[in-house]
């Protein structure tokens, strides 16, 4: 963030990266955090229908299922 600024792609992904570990570790409040942040920024920066954008959305609503956070996950 502080060399890339805020929505640089770079830093984007690193959220998105953040999301990934923290899910792998269990830690899924702090991965939720990560991702919530990433999706805002990333429908803003990229658009809803890019690419990196579905994916992210699609590790979102894997991780809120996984938290039992169902009709927010459809």
């Amino acid at each position: 963030r502080r060399t890339r600024g805020e929505d640089h792609p770079d830093t984007l992904d690193s959220l998105n990266n953040l999301g990934v570990l923290f899910a792998t570790q269990g830690r899924l409040a702090e991965a939720e955090v990560h991702w919530r942040e990433l999706m805002d920024r990333r429908r803003r920066v990229l658009g809803p229908d890019q690419p990196q954008t579905i994916g992210a959305l699609s590790n979102f609503g894997s991780l809120l299922h996984e938290q039992g956070k169902l009709d927010e996950a459809r």
